[in-house]
């Protein structure tokens, strides 16, 4: 991702049954984000970093919610609050997942370079309907290894909003 100000982003996160994870919220500082690409997992030894720059790398998602709280203009559905993405754990994976990033001040410019994916790891939850062969496209869903039958890749469009207007 590339962002002028990359404090002024908000990302939210959700699932099909409605559960949402504030991804990443007021980090990153005022330095420049280039060329960043970001890894979000519960599991990494270190949160998104609230005043210094953006690097690549594997972090845990991080909301510093600013005044006010943050507010995702239609149709994005009102936060949970929450940024830990085990907040999905035990929810049915199937289903159109969206990302809703808002630019929370004028001036700024950025894009998500080549799209963004979801790497959704299920156990213990039996078979999953998948195409026989090869990479298939079903909807907005690319399933990827059809042999295993348990790990998917999901790419999806992204919706942007910027004073409350979908670009």
């Amino acid at each position: 991702m590339n962002h002028t100000f990359p404090d002024d982003l908000d990302i939210l996160l959700v699932a099909p049954g409605g559960q949402n994870a504030i991804l990443m919220s007021d980090v990153g500082g005022a330095t420049d984000a280039v060329n960043v690409t970001l890894t979000l997992d519960d599991a990494a030894a270190n949160s998104l970093p609230d005043a210094t720059a953006l690097s690549s790398g594997t972090f845990r998602p991080a909301n510093f919610v600013g005044t006010g709280g943050e507010v995702y203009p239609p149709p994005a559905p009102t936060p949970a609050g929450g940024s830990m993405l085990s907040v999905f754990n035990g929810t049915a994976p199937n289903g159109t997942w969206r990302l809703y990033v808002v630019d929370d001040q004028d001036l700024d410019i950025g894009n998500i370079n080549m799209g963004w994916t979801l790497n959704i790891t299920t156990t213990n939850c039996g078979q999953i309907p998948m195409p026989n062969t090869g990479l298939k496209t079903a909807g907005l869903f690319e399933w990827v290894n059809p042999t295993t039958q348990r790990d998917l890749l999901l790419n999806f469009a992204l919706v942007k909003f910027h004073n409350g207007a979908i670009y």
